[in-house]
């Protein structure tokens, strides 16, 4: 075997050290950035992520947190990866700082691992070493992996990327040394299987390392072997085919290939078997063309699909969030013009394909080979072959792809002359690295992300839809009415837009257009259940309380464990004095959700406006246990507290109430009503003064200033003082 031990060490660590620098000072920009896109349901939303949630969970659930059994899971089971989010929070908390200086480490990592799998694929000589190392630094600056990089979810990618590259050393090293002991080869065999299920524990395409490695086995190691093989078989000699049968050599092969596609087997069995035998679902807006009627149509919209992402991979230019919702149409007719590029995407494999065959037995042949595997083989589970994909484009899926065309590049490259190689491989590097640092600064922040996939993809439903959320967020509510409409208009079946436009129109008061909207988002999908909560809500604005309580009861029969829900059947019910109904309601949404504050705030202040005072209460002191910082329970508490005539407990309440949310005027001016109440006057008028000072137009503030004043001048007792509003 020729092995990194046969390389000077000085040439190999100076190489890793470069490449593993440029990997990771190019994508420092990362390091600004926050929690945006997918990162916020996956990390931030995600209660595995949490300490509180047991750690056998990431065994049974998917990426996002949903049980793996939920008809509803994407079935993307990433345990390892959620794993390193747990420990990312456990040892630092919801840092962004920390959670993307890792990303960016793991990139350097997997980039220097990818330039070592290629020293170790390739025999050493000077002129390999240089297109091994140029290869691994286009691979660390190239702008498709900006995406993996950036976004916190990419670490999927990374780590799969990693574990990849780590199982095709390992069976480098036993494919390579039939000389070795069983033990030890054995050892390396094992080893490669155990790091291609890590890989498939980070991300499923990761299952496609023991493919990769049986390929190049048999077409690059073994390829004297196996030629050997079919020149005897076509020539019908079966006495030598059987004496070189028995050759040490090819029992190996034959032995390492068994045991490889019995370890693929197993693992494409576990997986399966953890999805619950079951594929997941995808909408048709999600990957339009795996959902044509046609064979031929789909066969051509797979193909379009292709030849796309091979162009990005050479010039990436064309680089989005999201190619969903209409970014790239289905090709429905064969006189389609993008046919041209599916033409020129076939002359370029079968191109690429014939220089293999035409130089087998050589080095250049065997270059050629390694490259065309690194691009296809890890893309196999994208490519919708073999089923059903929730995605038309994905960057992040690319990552180990690009490796195969930085190895083409460099290659052609190798065939230049010698003045103008480093002028070609300097020129190419900084332009990729230059683009790089754009998309790493537009991934810094979810406006910029959303406005760059607009410039790429102007007819994508789902951008227009994500610019609308930034500006609803934002507070422009205008420019976000503008882009759900626009969604809407360029999917006239896109739900979530109508239900988040209604409400911001039921916001503005719009709600007959709010009703309509939601309406017609449950008629598309009948399972919509924040569709059928919002239009209870909306219902209930319009003083359609009966069809109202029909929508919260629909929203609840769908989903039975939804505290919000409950919360605002709860207000439904209240509004309509069904008060033992509405306790019910609230203390489902609390049981649901012990912090649900705005639950306990409500079902803590009817009790009181009732008179069940110690009921009361007894829930706020159970609701602080669950929020002990939420300023609204202690507001409500020290009311409670206040009628009862215990002032001093009272007064500690508000002073915390005022100091977890010092901007509340209401806050200020009720303790002004507890000191008048107890004659403190003095602190009274100071307390009504600071309410008005938040807030002037404050009327009950004002006129208790007056009453106050006039006991001070006259010193005399005045009628109780009216309470704040």
């Amino acid at each position: 075997m020729i092995d990194l031990d046969c390389i000077p060490s000085r040439d190999v660590l100076r190489n890793c050290l470069i490449i593993f620098t440029v990997a990771t000072l190019l994508r420092s920009g990362s390091l600004l950035g926050g929690f945006i896109f997918d990162d916020t349901e996956a990390i931030i939303n995600n209660k595995d992520v949490y300490a509180e949630r047991p750690w056998t969970n990431l065994l049974f659930n998917d990426f996002w947190g949903t049980p793996l059994s939920n008809p509803l899971s994407h079935k993307s089971y990433r345990p390892l990866v959620i794993l390193s989010y747990r420990l990312d929070v456990l040892f630092s908390g919801f840092n962004a700082l920390v959670f993307h200086a890792e990303n960016v480490l793991l990139h350097g990592v997997a980039c220097t691992l990818f330039y070592i799998v290629l020293r170790s694929a390739l025999p050493y000589n000077i002129s390999l070493d240089r297109i091994s190392f140029t290869a691994g630094l286009l691979f660390s600056v190239h702008p498709v992996h900006t995406e993996a990089v950036s976004a916190l979810v990419g670490r999927a990618d990374l780590l799969c990327a990693i574990f990849f590259n780590l199982s095709c050393l390992c069976y480098f090293y036993c494919a390579r040394n039939n000389s070795s002991s069983l033990y030890t080869q054995s050892l390396f065999l094992i080893l490669s299987i155990a790091f291609c299920c890590l890989s498939v524990l980070c991300k499923e395409q990761g299952i496609m390392a023991l493919i990769f490695c049986s390929l190049h086995d048999i077409l690059c190691t073994s390829q004297s072997i196996l030629h050997r093989l079919l020149v005897l078989l076509k020539s019908f000699q079966f006495s030598s085919l059987c004496t070189e049968l028995g050759k040490i050599q090819v029992k190996c092969l034959l032995w390492r290939q068994i045991f490889l596609y019995l370890g693929a087997v197993f693992l494409l069995l576990g997986r399966f078997w953890l999805m619950g035998s079951s594929l997941p679902e995808f909408k048709d807006v999600d990957n339009p063309g795996s959902f044509e009627p046609f064979l031929s149509s789909r066969f051509l919209s797979y193909n379009y699909v292709y030849a796309i992402n091979l162009w990005m991979l050479f010039a990436p230019d064309w680089l989005c969030f999201d190619w969903s919702m209409g970014c790239i149409p289905p090709v429905r007719s064969p006189s389609d013009s993008r046919l041209i590029v599916v033409l020129i995407l076939w002359v370029f494999i079968s191109l690429w394909i014939r220089k293999i065959l035409q130089w087998v037995k050589v080095t250049d042949g065997k270059i050629l080979t390694i490259s065309f595997l690194f691009l296809c083989v890890p893309f196999l589970p994208a490519s919708n072959i073999f089923f059903r994909v929730g995605f038309v484009i994905a960057e992040r899926v690319l990552y180990l792809s690009v490796g195969g065309i930085c190895l083409l590049v460099a290659y052609s490259f190798q065939h230049l002359s010698s003045k103008v190689y480093p002028f070609a491989v300097t020129v190419t590097v900084l332009l990729y690295s230059s683009k790089s640092v754009v998309r790493t600064l537009e991934w810094k922040e979810e406006i910029s992300l959303f406005s760059s996939g607009l410039k790429v993809c102007p007819k994508n439903a789902k951008v227009h839809y994500n610019i609308a959320k930034v500006a609803a967020e934002a507070g422009n509510v205008t420019l976000a009415i503008e882009e759900y409409q626009e969604a809407i208009r360029l999917n006239p079946r896109y739900d979530q837009a109508m239900n988040n436009l209604a409400n911001l129109l039921r916001d503005q008061n719009s709600l007959d257009d709010a009703e309509l909207l939601l309406e017609k988002a449950i008629s598309i999908r009948p399972s919509f259940t924040a569709a059928w909560m919002n239009l209870g809500i909306v219902r209930a604005s319009l003083k359609k309380y009966h069809d109202a309580e029909k929508a919260y009861l629909k929203a609840l029969m769908l989903r039975k464990r939804y505290p919000d829900c409950y919360y605002n059947l709860g207000n439904l019910y209240l509004e309509t004095k069904q008060l033992d109904k509405a306790y019910a309601a609230y203390l489902n949404a609390t049981s649901l959700r012990p912090t649900h504050a705005l639950a306990w705030s409500n079902l803590i202040a009817m009790l009181d406006n009732e008179g069940n005072v110690s009921k009361a209460m007894m829930l706020s002191k159970k609701a602080l246990k669950y929020i002990p910082g939420e300023p609204s329970l202690h507001f409500t508490m020290a009311n409670a507290l206040g009628k009862t005539g215990r002032y001093q407990e009272s007064e500690d309440h508000f002073l915390e109430a005022i100091r977890l949310m010092p901007d509340n005027p209401v806050y200020y001016a009720n303790l002004g009503v507890l000191y008048h109440r107890w004659k403190k006057y003095e602190k009274a008028l100071l307390y009504y003064r600071l309410a008005l000072q938040l807030d002037p137009e404050f009327r009950s503030a004002k006129e208790n200033v007056r009453m106050i004043e006039k006991v001070i001048m006259q010193e005399r007792n005045i009628a109780s003082p009216i309470g704040a509003e």
